[in-house]
């Protein structure tokens, strides 16, 4: 044994035996060094795809706020009928129900549902106006982004056909079908209420609608609609761009008065929450029970009020 061997052996156990026995694997490893350049090339390759960079960004929500309509997807009333006066190149398309279609329409327009637009490759030839009652802008906006990838030109008419029946422009159908234009369910606004859109008045006798939605400006007395509150929302608002308006009263009924001033205080693009702050509220309480296990929402009944049998 030389020195060296020697010195190993005291210092760490090592034996000139176990010399060949490394370098043999040694020569293993190198001839693997392929397989592992691979793969620590394909743990690279990978880790950024699924491996979030900041911790704090991927625990915010994705999904696109309410609020953040985009007004370039929108033309008013006014501008749609100048471009079709003019004779542009536009396609209106109306999405609701065939029922409703046929009941009451805009000449000229075509009725294909939302979700077939993209399946009718000669839309692309010219900008289509996606034409409903005057909502769903949570539903639509993204829609519509999602044409413009596929090639589609893609607008939404701002208001509906509430506002466009609102400008006394050309309708087809039965007129008593158009008195429903601006009317708007419980279970249709709720998606809306936070879209920057929508300015609320609430016209509820009590304040009714304060605890369920805070952001409405409250409207008292004979000149509810042309006080300076409402005057300075109204600018407000109306620098921003155009806007919708909700009015709520406490059950929905009696809304010609309402609507009467409404008119004469100037406002436009005017709707009404149907059942009110009554149906709202009820529409509230609905949600909130669905989200409850299953034994909450059950009521058991031990006997039949009617008949007195066992439910």
């Amino acid at each position: 044994m030389n020195r060296d061997a020697a010195y190993c052996k005291g210092r760490s156990g090592f034996r000139p035996g176990r010399e060949k026995t490394l370098k043999d694997s040694c020569r293993k490893l190198h001839g693997h060094a392929p397989f592992f350049f691979s793969l620590i090339l394909l743990i690279f390759l990978f880790l950024p795809a699924h491996a979030p960079a900041n911790t704090d960004a991927a625990d915010q929500p994705t999904t696109r706020v309410a609020n953040q309509v985009c007004p370039d997807l929108f033309i008013t009333a006014e501008d749609l009928q100048k471009k079709l006066e003019r004779k542009s190149p536009i396609t209106l398309v109306d999405i609701r129900s065939r029922e409703e279609f046929d009941q009451a329409r805009i000449p000229g327009s075509l009725n294909i549902p939302l979700h077939f637009i993209r399946t009718k490759a000669f839309l692309k030839s010219s900008r289509i106006v996606i034409v409903t009652e005057g909502y769903q802008y949570a539903r639509l906006e993204p829609e519509c982004k999602r044409l413009e990838q596929q090639g589609f030109m893609a607008s939404i008419l701002f208001g509906g056909l509430n506002t466009w029946k609102q400008a006394n422009l050309p309708m087809e159908g039965e007129a008593w079908a158009h008195k429903a234009f601006d009317l708007i369910g419980p279970e249709e606004f709720h998606p809306e209420k936070g879209c920057d859109l929508w300015v609320v008045l609430d016209a509820t006798s009590d304040s009714a609608l304060e605890p369920i939605l805070p952001s409405a400006v409250r409207c008292d007395g004979k000149s509810a609609f042309t006080s300076s509150r409402v005057k300075k929302t109204m600018k407000e608002k109306g620098e921003a761009g155009p806007f919708l308006v909700l009015i709520v009263n406490d059950d929905g009924r009696d809304l010609t008065g309402i609507s009467r001033a409404a008119s004469k205080a100037g406002l436009r693009n005017v709707f009404y929450l149907q059942g009110g702050a009554r149906a709202y509220r009820q529409h509230l309480q609905n949600i909130a029970l669905s989200k409850e296990p299953r034994e909450k929402r059950v009521q058991k009944i031990e006997k039949c009020p009617t008949c007195g049998g066992q439910s």
